[in-house]
């Protein structure tokens, strides 16, 4: 059994929150429940940075714990729990799996879209969850022509542009770590991943890069 946590983005109609539905049902349809477990979960963020940032993203971030012991305890003997996240909710799941770390527990794949963190591997956290042992693998699905995230690492503390800009290292692209890793989608806006002519092909990269598809 694989767990996978999937969070989605900001909710509004260009960050279509509905993705999270398409990969659990295309997953499910391709694998079936006795292989994989995908756990989802809606939630309200807004406009306001400074919002998300000390009360929304925190609370999806104990709440994604939560989820994750219950899928723990509800799977005994479960492989490690893989991740997918979309803009904000990169920022929900890195602090979960901060939390999550804190207590002992370790995650395999970790796959951020549109990731709206910093694009610096340190200042993010990325960094110190890898080499602590924590995450096995990171992966950012990446757009230079990502306009909605691209200048938020212009806002100090709250947001950043990795998924325009990819992981960063010491002011240069990061090109040769093994176990952070950017996959570059050309002329993709930041929802276009979901749409529903790109949809099944995400959700098949998706699930080769976390082990899924062989």
């Amino acid at each position: 059994m694989k767990p996978i946590l999937v969070r989605h983005g900001i909710r509004q109609k260009r960050t279509r929150p509905g993705w999270i539905h398409d990969y659990k049902v295309l997953t499910y349809r391709q694998f079936g429940p006795s292989a994989v477990h995908v756990d989802t979960e809606k939630y309200q963020a807004g406009a306001n940075p400074i919002w998300n940032h000390l009360k929304v993203n925190p609370e999806q971030s104990r709440s994604m714990l939560v989820e994750y012991y219950g899928v723990v305890n509800a799977f005994p003997g479960c492989d490690k729990a893989d991740a997918v996240a979309h803009s904000n909710g990169c920022n929900v799941t890195i602090g979960g799996i901060q939390l999550a770390a804190e207590q002992g527990q370790k995650f395999g794949t970790v796959i951020l879209i549109g990731g709206a963190i910093h694009s610096d591997i340190e200042k993010s956290g990325v960094l110190q969850l890898v080499e602590s042992g924590a995450v096995e693998k990171f992966i950012a699905y990446v757009s230079p022509d990502d306009r909605v995230i691209r200048r938020l690492e212009d806002i100090p503390y709250f947001y950043g542009s990795l998924g325009s800009k990819g992981f960063h290292h010491k002011g240069k692209l990061l090109t040769h770590h093994p176990r952070i890793k950017n996959r570059f989608f050309r002329g993709f806006r930041h929802s276009e991943y979901f749409t529903p002519e790109n949809i099944s092909n995400t959700t098949n990269k998706i699930n080769s890069d976390i082990g899924l598809i062989q």
